[in-house]
């Protein structure tokens, strides 16, 4: 086994179980070019990257607790929190650096030599008296305010973190939200520092649904084949037969509820028309449109050049059952997204293909099936 391999199996087989099966869902990389290790979003997924040397310089514990660092900034918003004020430049960028890694590194054991530990920040705060286990913000507040550079030749070179835009941190902090959630569904041991992200994520979600919204459309399915001459078919080498290929395109249908509750509240129409601006831009090409209340009412294709109407057909009672009907007969998406209040008539059998409900309502509706995502209209 490779060490990293090693550390996943140590993860798995010991009391971090839960790390483990996050990183089995995760993307890992060897990057020498960084110093030591980091996450980003890439692949539709999280990547962890690794300098490889410096990690087979750790010991197998110190592997683990390095790894578990990079998770806890993630989990903790911590590549978005500060990014805008970082940018700025309004106080030395260890600051943050140095407050980030002091809130998780209190909760992770056998840290390497160099990690940061809270006695380091209070003696670099002429040993002023700090609370333990308390938000990044809170340490950072505190460091913002001292002079600290010049305590900082050992530690300089373990403290760099790879600038990203803001569309990449808040996908990557969205991904790890999911991943999170589906991971603690299985896991019964849940660290501590993760328990606290659950905690705040059950309590007041910072995401922005469009973002999830975004994850759920770049994940979807390339299901869209067509006929190619390019590649015959095996079964018939002395025919010439066309093959089929795929077209590396997802095929996504987005239905409107235009029920009476819908129809009679502009500010939702105007919201969902909003959205499919989001997803045309997350899909790069063509979809399918469905109007629908107790009927299919129109159907038509949005591409990069449509203009997106702001006006819809509707008025009626709600049920959902033709929209499923009409993809499960003709148009067999790989993802359909539905635009809704939750109140209507369901399916009683689940789809062959993703659904994503995404409903305007605050209210208790079970969805049988599918990923349910609330928007927030303002």
């Amino acid at each position: 086994m490779t060490p990293i391999q090693e550390t996943i199996y140590d993860f798995v087989c010991g009391q971090g179980s839960f790390y483990g099966y996050l990183l089995m869902r995760m993307e890992i990389r060897i990057d020498n070019s960084f110093p030591t290790l980091y996450t980003t979003y890439a692949n539709n997924n999280i990547a962890l990257g690794y300098n490889e040397k410096y990690f087979l310089s750790l010991t197998r514990p110190e592997r683990m607790a390095v790894i578990e660092h990079e998770i806890l900034h993630v989990a903790n918003n911590h590549h978005g929190q500060f990014q805008e004020e970082r940018l700025r430049g309004q106080c030395s960028d260890k600051a943050y650096l140095i407050g980030m890694d002091c809130a998780i590194n209190q909760l992770i054991e056998n840290l390497p030599k160099e990690g940061v530990t809270l006695p380091l920040v209070q003696k670099m705060l002429n040993n002023t008296t700090i609370e333990q286990k308390r938000e990044a913000r809170y340490y950072v507040e505190l460091l913002k305010q001292k002079d600290i550079k010049d305590n900082l030749n050992f530690w300089c070179k373990f403290l760099s973190s790879p600038h990203q835009n803001r569309e990449i941190n808040n996908l990557l902090q969205a991904t790890m939200e999911e991943l999170l959630k589906e991971v603690s569904q299985t896991q019964s041991n849940i660290p501590e520092g993760i328990q606290m992200v659950l905690d705040q994520i059950t309590k007041n979600s910072v995401l922005d649904w469009k973002q999830l919204l975004k994850i759920a459309c770049c994940k979807t399915e390339k299901t869209d084949k067509r006929s190619s001459w390019g590649r015959l078919r095996r079964r018939s080498p002395f025919e010439n037969i066309k093959g089929r290929v795929f077209n590396y395109r997802p095929r996504i249908v987005v239905a409107i509820d235009t029920s009476g509750s819908i129809y009679s509240n502009p500010k939702i129409l105007e919201e969902f028309t909003g959205q499919l601006k989001q997803i045309r831009e997350c899909v790069g090409g063509k979809f399918t449109i469905i109007e629908c209340d107790d009927g299919i009412q129109n159907v038509f294709e949005l591409n990069k050049t449509t203009k997106i109407k702001t006006s819809y057909s509707g008025g009626g009672g709600t049920d959902f059952r033709p929209v499923f009907d009409l993809c499960n007969q003709k148009l067999k998406p790989g993802l359909l997204v539905y635009l809704t209040d939750g109140e209507g008539s369901f399916p009683s059998q689940e789809p062959c293909f993703s659904t994503l409900w995404c409903s305007v309502l605050d209210n208790k509706t079970k969805f049988p099936f599918g990923r349910h995502i609330k928007i927030d209209i303002k």
